[in-house]
């Protein structure tokens, strides 16, 4: 049996590399998250599991928060994988997303590499990461359908189809490829994206007076 390796990022001591990227990616678009905040005896009729979910993001669902799961391969019907995020929706009753394979750019050709829970059940593969055009507000969606983000932007200011999807703006591809590029070997600990001007300059700054801008900063 191959283990992956344990990867240390912002604090935490991830299970996977691909649990650190996604993590890169939350932070290269601001999103809070914890990890593994707190493990669950998660009981329904004869069913019992002990789970420990991977993230808890509390911005989800509008700010009333949601759990997010990382899986290699996409979880077997009726296995733990299974079991658990289903078990773990109808117990908390909020919604659990399951992240499984790679971190690659979604397109519309692409099935998506996330299913969602809400009632107990996984389902469809679909789901990806979307970005209001108008307030520029993260959630995930059906598709990534701006019509589907809590803002209700896509409603509200009546935009066209051709606004109807926006899975892969300039900031989610930027979070994507730097969650993919992310490296942690020798030592190596992946920059966050900075969100605005505002904060590069003020990383530039900080850099320079630690005298290691050469290290990480482009002028």
């Amino acid at each position: 049996m191959i283990k992956p390796i344990e990867t240390i990022y912002n604090g935490y001591r991830f299970r996977s590399r691909l649990e650190a990227r996604w993590a890169v990616f939350f932070d290269a678009l601001d999103i809070d998250y914890e990890y593994e905040k707190q493990g669950f005896n998660l009981a329904l009729n004869a069913h019992r599991v002990k789970y420990l979910p991977d993230f808890w993001v509390p911005g989800l669902k509008g700010g009333s928060g949601g759990w997010i799961e990382i899986k290699g391969t996409p979880p077997a019907p009726g296995s733990q994988d299974d079991l658990g995020p289903s078990l773990l929706a109808i117990c908390s009753e909020k919604p659990v997303f399951v992240f499984w394979g790679e971190i690659e750019i979604p397109h519309i050709n692409t099935i998506y590499h996330c299913g969602s829970t809400t009632r107990g059940e996984i389902y469809g593969a679909r789901w990806a990461w979307s970005d209001c055009p108008h307030c520029h507000v993260l959630g995930l969606s059906y598709l990534g359908k701006v019509s589907l983000l809590p803002c209700g932007c896509y409603k509200r200011h009546h935009y066209t189809e051709t606004f109807e999807y926006n899975a892969i703006s300039p900031r989610l591809k930027a979070a994507y490829t730097a969650a993919r590029q992310a490296r942690f070997e020798h030592g190596e600990t992946p920059i966050p994206l900075l969100k605005d001007e505002r904060q590069r300059t003020e990383a530039i700054a900080f850099a320079r007076d630690i005298r290691h801008l050469d290290s990480w900063v482009t002028p």
